[in-house]
């Protein structure tokens, strides 16, 4: 038998020939060549991914990147199947059409050589070899260049505050340090950093105000780096990540909140590991608003603080992190149905907003007359945590109606759920069916930080009612999972 290294010899001085010339010139490995050329094939040139990884023999973790890779690329698109939600189905695009048409011409005598030359086996485990190996040096070589385009990125750090910035005072831990001296504490980084101290607040007592002027500092200062990190108090980061993502709209570069559940200062802080992996995010990442804590980065307007001291103190809910820091560096994750930032969006600044919103957690025994004295106090907008997928009660307290009555008003109501995680749904039972007729807005899988703000940030642009409910229809930067 041939030894497998000079198979692979072989194989490789036949794709130095011809073949390897046309992959690289289409960014496509043999794997992802071989699976658009197999849909090609199928009736209806698609197929379900369970027949891909039965014909390629591969394992569905593999096969599946092979198809979200081809997916980016746009030649290949994937949707569930009427019949049964739990069944996948891949589509060659007209691109990926397009691309076995130009690509077979340069490819077939090469397959005619490789097909005389090895099994069908022997070709299958080359295949996985070579495309191991092809990522491999394609990682190796990636690192190398993205160590040294790091190195040279420029990063403006804004510091607002927060515990990481808190020292000891008679009155308790009160912000103290400057940004130039979390940067000194924290040793060297591969990044060309400029500092600015725009704010030294607890974040407790940051507000819509506060909100604006970070909004603004961001817009303003943002031309001339390659990201910007924004040191900020844990108690109300998530909702400060959620509004700027509605403020700055298109924002074209990454923007990095984060901050530490234990003082810079300490010697077991966690701002170190926090504050460097929060520049790594925004010399990596593509544009968007981000937080970083405890070595994942997550999508502001899907955070929420849940732990008072726990260094896990923020998780992303109802969609997984965009990246976690791993032994290999920032390991960057995108789901087929995630929101993806355009890297081509203009970049608008909008800080107007409502701050006369309300947010009340439904309990039983809630008074409903509290909603119409909100709204007789001046409130615009209310978003209520209800039970579940969003049940309000109608016995004896009936909130159902007082809801009705209130929207009637043209005061919004967005309902949210209690529960931390998944959606609300307010057509699954009688008492969500009930709040949704009277008109109240459903919130779907948004976290209540992201549609309070949304909601300011509605009310601020004018909008009226239906306004409302339209905007809430809509996904504005990855806050929301529309499916309907």
């Amino acid at each position: 038998m041939m030894d497998l290294g000079l198979r692979v010899k072989k194989i490789n001085d036949l794709m130095a020939k011809r073949g390897n010339y046309e992959l690289k010139k289409l960014d496509l490995t043999f794997s992802q060549f071989h699976c658009l050329v197999y849909l090609e094939k199928c009736a209806g040139q698609q197929a379900p991914l369970k027949q891909l990884e039965k014909h390629f023999e591969v394992a569905q973790t593999t096969m599946a990147g092979i198809v979200g890779r081809l997916e980016g690329k746009g030649y290949v698109r994937s949707h569930l199947a009427e019949s049964d939600k739990r069944v996948k189905i891949v589509c060659l695009t007209d691109e990926g059409r397009q691309i076995c048409a130009s690509a077979k011409k340069g490819m077939h005598k090469l397959q005619e050589k490789v097909e005389l030359l090895y099994s069908r086996q022997e070709l299958s485990q080359l295949e996985k070899y070579l495309d191991r190996l092809y990522e491999l040096l394609a990682e190796e070589n990636r690192e190398a260049c993205e160590e040294k385009k790091m190195t040279n990125k420029k990063i403006l750090l804004l510091s607002t505050g927060g515990t990481i910035a808190s020292v000891a005072s008679e009155e308790g831990l009160i912000p103290g340090q400057s940004g130039a001296e979390l940067l000194h504490t924290l040793g060297g980084l591969p990044y060309e950093v400029e500092v600015k101290d725009i704010l030294s607040l607890d974040s407790s007592n940051i507000q819509p105000e506060e909100w604006a002027f970070i909004a603004e500092q961001i817009y303003k200062l943002r031309r001339g780096f390659d990201g910007i990190v924004v040191s900020h108090g844990t108690d109300t980061m998530a909702y400060t990540a959620s509004m700027l993502t509605f403020m700055l709209q298109g924002i074209d570069l990454p923007v990095v909140l984060t901050g530490s559940q234990v003082p810079m200062q300490a010697i077991l802080s966690d701002a170190p590991d926090n504050l460097r992996v929060a520049f790594a995010a925004a010399a990596t990442c593509k544009p968007g608003i981000y937080i970083a804590f405890n070595r994942q980065i997550m999508r502001g307007c899907r955070c929420v603080k849940i732990r008072t001291t726990g260094f896990d103190a923020f998780k992303s809910i109802n969609v997984d992190p965009v990246a976690m820091v791993t032994s290999d560096g920032i390991d960057i994750k995108h789901k087929d149905f995630e929101y993806v930032p355009s890297e081509h969006a203009i970049c608008t600044l909008n800080t107007k907003v409502e701050p006369q919103v309300a947010m009340i957690k439904l309990f039983p025994g809630f008074d409903p007359a509290v909603l119409s004295a909100m709204v007789d106090s001046g409130v615009k907008g209310i978003v209520i945590e209800a039970y579940g997928l969003g049940g309000m009660n109608y016995m004896r307290r009936n909130m159902v109606k007082a809801i009705g009555e209130i929207i009637k008003r043209g005061v919004p109501v967005v309902a949210c759920s209690q529960c931390l995680y998944e959606r609300t749904d307010l057509t699954k039972y009688e008492v969500g069916r009930a709040a949704m007729l009277e008109g109240a807005i459903s919130g779907r899988d948004m976290t209540s930080e992201s549609a309070v703000t949304k909601l300011m940030w509605a009310l601020g642009q004018g909008m009226d009612l239906e306004d409302v409910r339209a905007f809430f229809n809509k996904d504005i930067a990855g806050e929301v999972t529309i499916t309907d």
